[in-house]
Parts: C-alpha cells; structure tokens; sequence
C-alpha cells in the first residue's frame, strides 16, 4: 500500500479492507470506531483511500447542488437500496467525529451517472457497467438511524467511546462540514479510468509512481504537496491521453505536504559500518609464544602440545657436580 510502503506510516497505523471485507458496515465501524480512537490529536492527519467502483443517487438531504449524492460501491451494496452504499454525507457524518484537524480523502472510483469504474483496454473503449440510480430507492431517515445505533452499539460492546450521530439532524437537512480535503480521479460527470497495461486505476498508478520515485517534488525541496502530486498526476494521466481530470477540493489543500522527504531519494539504509567504510582489520593481539595465535580447527593444522614429563624428560645440559667432599679418611695415628 502507498501508505506504508511509500509514505513512511507504519503499520499499525493502517487498516486495510479488501473484497468482502468491505461492507458498509465494516467501513463504518473503521472510521467511527479504529480511526477515531487512533486520530485522537489535532495534530494528527488522517488518510482515507477508496479504490473501486462509484455512483450517483438522488440527494436526500438536499444539500448537493446537483441533486446527487455521491456513493461508494462496497462489497454489500445493492443496486435497489441507497443505504447499503457509503454516501458522501455518511464520509463527512463519520470524519466530523474525529480529532484531527487535517482530514484526506482520496477517491479512485466513478462520479458518473454510468455507475462503476470503467476498464481502459489501450484502445479508447470503456467498458461500462451501469447502476441505474434512477430507480434507486431511498431508505427512510428512521432506517438510516437504527443502522447507525445498530454500529454504534457494536463499538460499545467493544469498549469503544462513541460520540452518536444517530439523530435526526445528521441525516436530515443539511450537515455540517467536516472539513475535509477531497482528492478524487476525476469530475463529478467523469469516469474513473483502469488501464490493462498499467494493471492499477490510472489514477492509482500514477499518485502511487509520483510519491514513490519522488516524481511530483516539482520544486525539488524534498517535499511533495498535495498541489504538486495532483498537478504530476494531471500531467501524467494527459500525457498518455486518458480522459480523466482529477480534482482537489478542501481547505488548504494545494499546500498541505503529504511526503517530507520521498523515500526513494533517501539514502538506502545502513546495516553495517562496511557499507560506509571498510572494517578495520584488529591489531594482532601479541601473546606469549607458549599460547600464541591457536589456528581455526579445520584450517591449519594445530601443532602438538609439549607431553607433560611423565615418561622421558627432556635431557637437561650437564650440571657440574654438586660440591660435596667426601669424609676424609682419618689419618693413621703414628704412635
């Protein structure tokens, strides 16, 4: 994941929810729950990625402009029941209750009327497989709130503190603004691109190659902004001539720094010192020669130690006689 392969954050900081892991009510309790308890400072900024497929629904809370409301496809998602879906407003419901001021959200999905992310096959055609969101039901505002209290009650249980947003005004008229910067692929009536030959989301592919090489430091400050990594991301998405533009909204976005310093222009780590400098050779350790040097066994052959002086000893040099008279005779008395 770029995330933690690219960008530094550790694991422990990441969940990642793939195929049917991703239920409506898997995210929830991610977001409500894990992210809430973990992005618990200001100072914290928090990441949410979303690759797959996107719809439109009809608004209705009536605070969209365009009178859709945007929806994420996740693994339970129905194409008759707008509430098994991740709307944009259950995103800004979610993200209100968390900490951290500096909140990003980047989209890799459709914002068509068609449906789903469609599927580039290097010869302009798109293959399309369409919700008709036209025939979309809405689910009432009690539905909406039960299920709430339903993934509220579940953190709970777990030991979680919950803020509720189970009321009537979160799902009723217009909402507050979490604040959240959007990065998404494209327009709100584009299509979200996948390319065969790049084997990623266009979009995904190219984020992911302008933080990983270091690409989208345009200024080369050893510092990549979320301005710098849509502009290389734009550029790059044009220049193979997808048609996609991708979009950048929220407070601060262009100058917020994702990447201090992108890893590949760090200096490859270090294990050893002899990826430095050669190791010094140690000084010969000078011993009695009596114990000098022992050789590795195996390596050169280990001379043979003295026996101990139990059968032969060593001839020693002749000593000269010990200096002992003998008695002397007593001399013959002469009488």
């Amino acid at each position: 994941p770029i995330f933690t392969r690219h960008m530094g954050i550790k694991e422990e900081n990441a969940k990642i929810l793939l195929g049917e892991e991703a239920t409506r009510r898997n995210v929830a309790l991610a977001i409500k729950g894990w992210l809430t308890e973990k992005a618990s400072s200001p100072d914290d900024i928090v990441f949410f990625y979303f690759s797959g497929h996107g719809t439109y629904a009809i608004d209705s809370n009536y605070d969209e402009e365009d009178g859709h409301d945007e929806l994420l496809c996740v693994w339970d998602s129905s194409p008759i029941l707008d509430m098994t879906y991740v709307k944009d407003d259950d995103l800004n419901r979610w993200f209100g209750q968390i900490a951290a001021t500096t909140k990003v959200v980047m989209l890799d999905c459709c914002h068509a009327g068609t449906g789903t992310k469609a599927l580039y096959r290097g010869d302009n055609i798109i293959k399309e497989a369409g919700i008709d969101w036209r025939s979309m039901e809405n689910a009432s505002v009690d539905a909406l709130m039960r299920e709430e209290r339903e993934i509220e009650d579940t953190l709970t249980r777990e030991g979680v503190e919950v803020k509720s947003t189970a009321t009537a005004k979160s799902f009723s008229g217009i909402t507050d603004s979490a604040d959240v910067i959007e990065f998404a692929a494209c327009r709100a009536e584009q299509v979200s691109l996948e390319s065969a030959g790049l084997k990623h989301g266009v979009f995904t592919y190219y984020l992911t190659e302008g933080v990983r090489t270091g690409a989208a430091d345009a200024d080369g400050d050893d510092a990549i902004s979320l301005g710098e990594l849509q502009s290389y991301v734009t550029k790059s998405v044009k220049a193979k001539r997808f048609k996609q533009d991708p979009q950048l909204t929220g407070p601060n976005a262009k100058t917020l720094v994702v990447l201090p310093l992108p890893v590949a222009t760090q200096p490859e780590p270090v294990e050893a010192p002899v990826a430095v400098a050669p190791t010094p050779t140690p000084a010969p350790v000078a011993t009695p020669p009596a114990v000098a040097a022992a050789p590795s066994s195996g390596v050169v052959q280990k001379p043979k130690p003295d026996p101990q002086p139990t059968a032969e000893p060593t001839p020693e040099p002749p000593r000269p006689a010990p200096v002992v008279q003998p008695p002397s005779k007593p001399k013959p008395e002469h009488k």
